[in-house]
């Protein structure tokens, strides 16, 4: 799934950094996770920690919560000068056996 780099740094760190489509977000999520979720299984502090660990597994040089809270417009600058202006995430291989 190909994306911009900045919709998943924003997923990541859980700070907009700039325009991200929320009709994307459960995509996103979903891509990561390895299976499609709902809306309220992202709420799951266990899912969104699994999602988070696989976006690192996969882009380890992405912006940290602290770093985007800091300055989101130098977190959003480190995804881009990282990965350029867009990735393709694979599909991740976390399930609801792993909770």
């Amino acid at each position: 799934m190909k994306i911009d780099t900045h919709v998943l740094a924003s997923v990541v760190t859980g700070v907009v950094l700039g325009n991200v489509p929320l009709a994307d977000l459960l995509k996103i999520y979903s891509q990561l996770y390895g299976t499609d979720l709902s809306i309220e299984e992202i709420a799951l502090t266990s899912i969104r920690t699994i999602i988070v660990n696989e976006a690192y597994r996969q882009f380890p040089h992405l912006p940290t919560k602290l770093e985007a809270e800091d300055n989101w417009e130098a977190a959003r600058e480190k995804a881009i000068q990282s990965y350029g202006e867009t990735v393709v995430v694979s599909l991740g291989t976390s399930s609801s056996e792993d909770l």
